[in-house]
C-alpha cells in the first residue's frame, strides 16, 4: 500500500486503474501530499510489480480475473472504515476501473466527502446507482469501447442530483504520465479543477 499519512485532515484514498500502483500513482499521491491532505493507495492486484502500460490487455485480463468492480468496492470499503474515525474528511479519487469503483461506492454510503473519477469507462455498466456524495467525472471524449456521446445522454437522462460532468477533448488515460495517451495539457487542466474542488468541499 502507497501511504502519505502526516495526521492532517483530510484523506484521499487513490483507486489504481488496471496496471496497479505503479509510477503514475506514486506521481499523483506526492502531487496530493503536497496539497496539504494524506493519501492511501490499497494494492488491489496484490501483485509484487504493477503492470506495464504496454501490458495493457494482461493487465485487464489480471484484473477481471482477480479482483473485478464488486471485489474491488468491497476492498475500498475495508480501507474506509479502517480510516474514517482519523479524519474530519475522505475523498475517493479513481483512475478507470478504478473510478468505476468509486463511483459503485459512492452510491453506498453517504460518509464520502467526494469522488473524483477520471475516465471510468465502464460506469456504464452501473449507471442505474445514485451517488449519495458529489462526485465529479472528467470523461475522455475519444473512447474506443463505446460511444461518449450516448453515455452522456444517458447520464443526463438520469438527472442525478450529486453528479457533475466534465467531458475533456483527449483519450482515455490522459492522465497518465507514462501512456501514449497522456495530454499534459488536458491533465493540467483537471488538476486545477481538482485542487479547486478538494479545497472547496473542505
Amino acid at each position: 500500500m502507497l501511504t502519505y499519512i502526516r495526521n492532517r485532515r483530510k484523506l484521499v484514498i487513490l483507486i489504481h486503474e488496471i496496471y496497479g500502483v505503479n509510477e503514475q500513482m506514486h506521481l499523483f499521491a506526492q502531487w496530493l501530499d503536497h496539497l496539504g491532505t494524506d493519501v492511501v493507495c490499497p494494492d488491489l492486484l496484490s501483485k509484487e510489480e504493477p503492470f506495464k502500460e504496454f501490458l495493457e490487455e494482461e493487465a485487464y485480463q489480471y484484473f477481471m480475473n482477480h479482483v473485478g468492480f464488486e471485489k474491488g468496492s468491497i476492498a475500498i470499503n475495508r480501507i474506509i472504515h479502517q480510516f474514517q474515525n482519523k479524519y474530519d474528511d475522505i475523498y475517493l479519487i479513481g483512475f478507470s476501473v478504478g473510478a468505476t469503483i468509486a463511483w459503485i461506492y459512492s452510491a453506498q454510503s453517504r460518509s464520502l466527502k467526494g469522488v473524483i473519477c477520471f475516465y471510468g469507462s465502464r460506469i456504464r455498466d452501473y449507471d442505474q446507482l445514485d451517488p449519495k456524495c458529489p462526485v465529479t467525472l472528467f470523461l475522455a471524449h475519444d473512447e474506443k469501447s463505446f460511444s461518449v456521446d450516448d453515455f452522456i445522454i444517458k447520464l443526463k437522462d438520469r438527472n442525478y442530483e450529486n453528479v457533475d460532468l466534465h467531458l475533456l477533448e483527449a483519450k482515455h488515460g490522459f492522465a497518465n504520465p507514462f501512456s501514449e495517451q497522456f495530454d499534459d495539457q488536458v491533465y493540467q487542466q483537471a488538476l486545477a479543477q481538482v485542487k479547486s474542488m478538494l479545497k472547496q468541499l473542505s
